[in-house]
């Protein structure tokens, strides 16, 4: 797994981790899988850090307004092109997946070429990443949802406190 590439994450995942925050995979169809949603990875400190893209740009540009006029500065969405298409990067939902987790790297040209990003935009989308997981990991705060995301980093990466990561991540 490589920096700057876009991978699927497999059902196991949001089977284990059934209330972690992510949009699951799409059920497949008579047209088939789907193979959604796609995760850009970010490497880090030996970890694997997974940022979700989404289609649905109107919808994240909006809250992304939002919250551009309430704060002076808001690290939780950024806007690019993946594979010709407009996409919104969900940094406000990065998450540690191990390689254990990744179903296959997003590929096109018949499965030979890995989907990626601009040098700019990835250099962008990495700095933003590195502090947003900075921030989290190291942050004292202890409202649910940093609370959560911290449960999840050591599950995740440990592997140690998994009962604890599944009864405190319970439906709320």
């Amino acid at each position: 797994m490589n920096t700057g590439n876009f991978y699927f994450i497999k059902d196991k995942y949001y089977e284990r981790f059934p209330n972690c925050g992510l949009m699951g995979n799409k059920d497949s169809d008579e047209a088939g899988e789907h193979g959604r949603p796609c995760f850009y990875c970010f490497k880090m400190d030996g970890y694997f850090w997974m940022v979700p893209i989404s289609s649905k740009t109107e919808k994240y540009k909006a809250l992304y307004d939002e919250k551009k006029k309430r704060y002076k500065e808001y690290d939780g969405l950024r806007f690019g092109y993946v594979n010709g298409k407009y996409r919104a990067f969900l940094i406000q939902n990065v998450c540690p997946v191990s390689e254990e987790y990744i179903d296959c790297q997003y590929m096109i040209e018949n499965n030979t070429v890995p989907v990626t990003i601009n040098d700019k935009l990835s250099a962008e989308i990495n700095g933003i990443v590195r502090k947003v997981i900075r921030l989290r990991v190291v942050s004292e705060s202890r409202d649910k949802e940093s609370e959560n995301y911290r449960n999840m980093y050591t599950v995740e990466m440990k592997g140690q406190k998994m009962r604890y990561f599944e009864t405190n991540m319970g439906s709320s």
